[in-house]
């Protein structure tokens, strides 16, 4: 049984929305996690590719160094946390089985 329907029957109609929120907000964090990781492995990966990269994989804003940023931001517009994953099919199709 899908969880917003476990919801619904444990929570109500209205108490769903609790459990419903947290999940979005726990995506949205781990979307930001892994954006991260990405980031911090195509940085040492272009640095290893590119040593002339290091000079601006050597300063600080935030936690992250500017090649850090470039990347973090590059990974980020490849697959904005709005736009849905391409591997998800459309409602109507899982409920027939057919395409």
């Amino acid at each position: 049984m899908p969880f917003p329907v476990m919801s619904r029957i444990a929570f109500g109609v209205k108490g769903a929305q609790v459990p419903a929120a947290v999940r979005g907000v726990v995506a949205i964090a781990w979307f930001g996690i892994q954006t991260y990781l990405a980031s911090s492995v195509l940085s040492a990966l272009a640095v290893t590719m590119f040593p002339g990269l290091r000079r601006i994989d050597g300063n600080s804003l935030l936690g992250q160094s500017t090649l850090g940023w470039i990347t973090f931001l590059a990974l980020w517009a490849r697959r904005p946390p709005w736009k849905p994953s391409p591997t998800r099919r459309p409602a109507r199709w899982r409920r027939t089985g057919r395409r």
